[in-house]
């Protein structure tokens, strides 16, 4: 990090916005909000990221799925899910790809919507998005938009960079170029496009 300050080189990139509060990384919406809304500060400071792993397992066991309507883009999809994530990076919480196509300069959000219900469901769908398979699973819906409104019979948790910020529904929406970050001078290329 300090050798990128000194040779690094600026670039914008994009965030997501829900409401008036703006993300760098990815919202969660239903099971993914609910591990979140569960982990406290002393857990974390205890277990670091196993506190998540261990409240994803508990939380797998009793979340139920709901039937959400979504507008991606003016594009109507009703789909019962337990989970979505709106992503704009590849790598969630460092290790899955789950924004598999996600770039942070395309002016896209990549969206990631798992349908099924219970905890073998769960694994199931952590297993591929493991093996880097999620995004042809006939049981994900991957999208890549500018705009998403999410609209479920019942409310669900939203988290935004791992900080619980309300429920649904909720508008999400990508802002381009809208944060300066320092990166390295050399990325891969299919994390950033050069503009």
């Amino acid at each position: 990090a300090a050798e990128s300050l000194i040779t690094g080189r600026t670039i914008q990139v994009d965030t997501g916005r829900i409401s008036q509060r703006h993300f760098l990384m990815w919202s969660g919406i239903g099971l993914d909000a609910a591990i979140v809304e569960r982990v406290s500060n002393t857990g974390k400071k205890t277990l670091g990221s196993w506190i998540y792993a261990l409240n994803a397992i508990g939380s797998g066991c009793r979340y139920q799925d709901a039937m959400v309507t979504f507008v991606v883009d003016g594009r109507h999809l009703a789909v019962q899910t337990p989970l979505i994530v709106v992503s704009n990076i590849q790598l969630y919480g460092g290790v899955m790809e789950i924004g598999a196509r996600a770039c942070i300069n395309d002016g896209l959000l990549d969206i990631c919507i798992f349908k099924g219900n219970g905890f073998f469901t769960f694994v199931r769908h952590a297993v591929k998005v493991l093996a880097h398979k999620h995004v042809e699973d006939p049981e994900v819906e991957y999208f890549q938009c500018q705009n998403i409104e999410i609209i479920p019979k019942t409310p669900l948790p939203v988290h935004a960079d791992g900080e619980i910020c309300g429920t649904t529904p909720v508008k999400i929406k990508v802002v381009p170029d809208s944060l300066k970050v320092i990166v390295p001078q050399t990325l891969s290329s299919d994390l950033i496009r050069n503009k």
